[in-house]
């Protein structure tokens, strides 16, 4: 699908629709002092990051997060807590992959490929940063596993969003947002295995082919007709693009896709609203009364630096603007990418 194109106005013309103040100047920048909030707003002492909205449960996305943020803030000692509590507490018996979510009372064992990538891909970039040949070995595991349980069987290589639950002999159900695509290359590295080269080109394939509405958007849920190969909006599930397929186009920025298609076409539709909004339903053709959090105000600020490649870091929300752990998480993984790729012109 041909997305439309979008108009470069540059940076100025965006920064009232994303929502920038100008205090945000004055927030120290690096992942240090981003590390520094997240850990005090959401870190217990045990090692477990505890969510806003649900303090009683702990999910696995949150749990590799704070992996990948006390990496890149040199944090070693909580890296290390981080990553026992989730071992001891969220890890399955059969295999190498975290439970999706645990909370008092019985949980969900199922796993979420999109928190087992991330963490993955934290433990062999941790095996690096610290010379821990074991961090490398939990990292392999847990990546074997991700292609072992993960992959759609009896197709092309697409990766579910978990192992269990999301595909039987008619169809399969898909989430664009949960294809970590710049994980893909350190885990082929690190754990080598042909499938990764194919696990990529499929998953990139798919957010560029899978795109719906007026505004041809990657929905949040996706359906592929294992027989005729059709990819829809999935049944049962909202027809939307939100938060969650959001991190499709975050991963594209992170992988150095900025100018791909459906980056351009999340721009143009974020730049058409004049206000982020939350959600749009991508069957109906419209879009949410009540405005997007921070989260997807950094997604679209990394996108649009991405796609003129460069930008000031300034611009983009700080931690303190997150209303919630999705939406600090979001911020987290765009800072970071931000400064992965090098958009700043002064170097923050």
């Amino acid at each position: 699908m041909a997305g439309h194109p979008l108009p470069r106005r540059g940076l100025p013309a965006l920064l009232p629709f994303l929502g920038v103040g100008g205090a945000q100047a004055a927030h120290a920048t690096g992942p240090e002092a981003d590390w520094d909030w997240l850990r005090g707003r959401f870190l217990a002492a045990e090692g477990r990051m505890v969510p806003a909205t649900r303090p009683e449960a702990t999910e696995s996305g949150f749990q590799a997060i704070g992996l990948l943020a006390a990496l890149h803030a040199n944090d070693l000692p909580r890296f290390e807590r981080i990553l026992a509590w989730s071992l001891a507490t969220l890890r399955r018996p059969d295999d190498h992959l975290w439970a999706w979510r645990r909370e008092e009372g019985p949980g969900d064992s199922n796993n979420s490929t999109h928190a087992d990538l991330m963490a993955a891909w934290a433990l062999v970039q941790a095996s690096e940063r610290w010379r821990r040949a074991d961090l490398r070995r939990l990292g392999q595991s847990m990546a074997q596993d991700i292609l072992s349980r993960c992959l759609l069987p009896g197709g092309p290589p697409l990766l579910l969003p978990a192992a269990g639950g999301f595909f039987n002999p008619r169809r399969g159900v898909l989430s664009p947002g949960s294809l970590v695509l710049p994980a893909f290359p350190a885990l082929a590295q690190a754990a080598p295995d042909r499938r990764w080269d194919y696990v990529r080109a499929e998953a990139l394939s798919l957010i560029r082919r899978a795109r719906f509405g007026p505004w041809l958007l990657p929905p949040d849920w996706l359906e592929l007709d294992r027989a005729s190969g059709r990819l829809t909006l999935a049944t049962g599930w909202p027809p939307r693009f939100s938060a969650i397929a959001a991190g499709a186009v975050l991963h594209l920025c992170w992988a150095g896709l900025g100018r791909d298609p459906p980056v351009a076409a999340a721009l143009a539709f974020w730049e058409g609203q004049g206000e982020i909004p939350a959600w749009a339903d991508l069957r109906e053709g419209r879009v949410a009364p009540q405005p997007g959090h921070a989260g997807l105000r950094a997604v679209a600020k990394l996108a649009e630096a991405a796609s003129l490649g460069r930008g000031t870091m300034d611009s983009l929300p700080v931690l303190s603007d997150a209303e919630d752990e999705e939406a600090a998480g979001l911020v987290l993984l765009s800072r970071l990418a931000w400064r992965e790729i090098g958009l700043s012109r002064r170097g923050e």
